[in-house]
């Protein structure tokens, strides 16, 4: 299935135009650091309410040992760290929509040229899946 989905993305990508496929591969790699850190945001989280739960220490492997009155910081990290993602996220998905419609004016024009460079009669007996084709 992977396999399909590679081939797929490939004949896609030769299909768009340049600039477009340099974006695609920015935005799937910025989307996909979003959400690794909205993951590590809620791994703290779970472990901070935990702790704050039972009263105790928390101990993180890689990082160390938090006393009890460090929590309220933890959450505020927390906090911080969704905020941020939320708002790089919104920064993202506001350079996309202007990024794609750019890319729907491109393939819209193209279809349309492909559809206005046929033979009228050739366009007559077509539907939308056949217009699609011409290009």
């Amino acid at each position: 299935m992977i396999r399909s989905i590679l081939r797929v993305r490939r004949e896609l990508m030769r299909e768009l135009p340049a600039w477009s496929r340099g974006f695609l591969v920015r935005y799937s790699i910025w989307t996909s650091l979003l959400a690794l850190v909205d993951i590590a945001a809620l791994m703290l989280l779970a472990l901070v309410l935990g702790v704050a739960a039972s009263g105790g220490s928390l101990s993180v492997p890689v990082i160390g040992t938090f006393p009890i009155d460090m929590l309220p910081w933890l959450v505020l990290i927390v906090v911080g760290a969704v905020i941020a993602k939320s708002a790089v996220n919104m920064l993202l998905q506001w350079l996309a929509t202007r990024r794609f419609a750019a890319l729907e004016q491109h393939i819209g024009g193209r279809l349309f040229r492909a559809y206005i460079r046929a033979h009228w009669s050739s366009r007559l007996g077509r539907n939308t899946s056949g217009i699609l084709q011409l290009s």
